[in-house]
């Protein structure tokens, strides 16, 4: 497993709330959820998306637009002038005006669609996230700008079909179809070299590095050193560590180190396992040792960082 995978793996689970926007040109819409990323997805109609303080984006339909967490940012057509009348999206899926007059009985026009009209001119479907764990935001502090990349359409077909049933299981048929275009956009624009991508994206495809990570990421509880690292892919322990340094930034015991911590984060808040037993499942047998390696990363012992985590839900 990469490490793109593995922090899209912890991305999923976390739940979208996903939803078909029908929308009658011009119309302003001014997003204020405060969502850690938004997935956007335009159907018919072309958005320009436009936050404050990065560049704006062009999506046609058959792309995908990944957005990273802004305090704001607006919509509209792109081929025309928004309407200055906006309509605010407010945390928590509510919706008023300008003035803070509540919108959502008017703007609902369906189970899981929202908009001005029915077969308007602009219709898109949109997922975002409210949270993200460790690993998942490992991933997504590295999202500088909005992403825009080609959306597979099957994705797209599935995604809009599901959205105009209303069975059981939907909201979980809806949330897998949300993550694999998030994954799908996000490997697509990391591919780019001109995209700063996560540490390791790069050094996947590498021979030497990429399975070195793969056993880093798959079994993390082993008690790897650099020496057995470099038995298991056939290289000597001196090329493997310089290589791994050059192609992920930090040296492969460090990086080990800070993968095990990400994912014992991601236990301490996901599952009621103790402390000593979180320890375990990423490599420590001496709860001390794990506790002052977590100390270290997070600035926190394990059992405040879940106390907080759970302060913060």
């Amino acid at each position: 497993m990469d490490a793109a995978s593995a922090a899209l793996d912890r991305l999923r689970g976390q739940g979208a709330f996903v939803l078909r926007c029908e929308l009658e040109a011009p119309f302003l819409v001014q997003v204020e959820d405060l969502a850690v990323v938004s997935v956007v997805a335009p159907v018919r109609g072309a958005l320009l998306i436009r936050p404050p303080d990065l560049p704006e984006a062009r999506v046609h339909p058959g792309e995908v637009a990944v957005i990273p967490q802004l305090t704001a940012y607006s919509v509209r057509p792109i081929d025309g002038a928004g309407d200055s009348r906006a309509v605010r999206i407010l945390p928590g899926g509510h919706c008023a005006d300008e003035h803070g007059n509540d919108l959502s009985a008017q703007m609902w026009l369906d189970t899981r669609v929202w908009g001005t009209r029915l077969g308007g001119s602009h219709a898109f479907v949109t997922g975002s996230y409210d949270r993200a764990d460790q690993l998942g935001g490992l991933l997504l502090e590295r999202l500088r700008a909005i992403a825009v990349a080609p959306a597979p359409p099957q994705l797209l077909s599935l995604l809009t079909a599901e959205l105009a049933t209303d069975e059981p299981g939907q909201a979980a048929v809806l949330d897998r179809v949300v993550d694999l275009l998030l994954a799908a956009t996000l490997r697509a624009w990391f591919a780019d070299p001109e995209h700063e991508a996560p540490a390791g994206w790069h050094a996947q495809r590498d021979p030497m590095i990429g399975p070195v990570l793969d056993l880093m990421h798959g079994r993390p509880a082993e008690p790897w050193t650099v020496g057995a690292l470099a038995d298991r892919v056939g290289w000597s322990r001196a090329t493997v560590a310089r290589r791994f340094t050059e192609l992920v930034g930090l040296p492969p015991m460090a990086y080990l180190t800070r993968w095990r911590m990400m994912l014992a984060a991601d236990l301490l808040c996901r599952t009621t396992r103790s402390g000593a037993q979180v320890g375990r499942d990423v490599g420590y047998d001496n709860a001390f040792a794990f506790s002052t390696a977590f100390k270290r990363q997070h600035g926190v012992a394990p059992q405040s960082f879940r106390a907080r985590d759970s302060r913060n839900r």
